[in-house]
Parts: structure tokens; C-alpha cells; sequence
């Protein structure tokens, strides 16, 4: 289960149009461990290009991940 809050659109759809333009961008909670589940939260952007790159925090540069999202 995902649990979203706080997202913000950012991108003017005229001028989004290079990978590096976010979409979106806000905070998640994502369910974690074993055993006991706790949540945690993760701070995602959605790219202009389909991409969702998630981190620790809004301050940090450097993706925990990423995944494409194709239509």
C-alpha cells in the first residue's frame, strides 16, 4: 500500500519537455520490513519522461532508486 500526501505539480506542460523536468514531486509512505511492518517515508518525483526516481529526503540529490512507467 502506498499512501501519498503533500505532492506538488511543478512542470508547465509547454516547457516540460527534457528528462531532467519534474512532473511531480512530494512525499510517500511505503510499507517495509519483516515481520512488524513499519511504514516509512520517501520522497518521490515523477519525471516529465515517465520516470519515478524516490529518496530519503527532499534535500538529498542522489536517487535510492528509480523505475520507468511505460503507457
Amino acid at each position: 500500500m502506498i499512501k501519498l500526501r503533500g505532492v506538488k505539480a511543478y512542470a508547465n506542460t509547454q516547457t516540460a519537455r527534457q528528462a531532467t523536468d519534474v512532473a511531480f514531486s512530494g512525499f510517500m509512505q511505503k510499507q517495509g520490513g519483516k515481520g512488524v511492518a513499519k511504514w516509512q517515508q520517501r520522497y518521490i518525483r515523477l519525471m516529465v519522461n515517465g520516470e519515478v526516481q524516490w529518496y530519503k529526503d527532499s534535500k538529498t540529490n542522489h536517487p535510492q532508486g528509480q523505475l520507468r512507467l511505460n503507457g
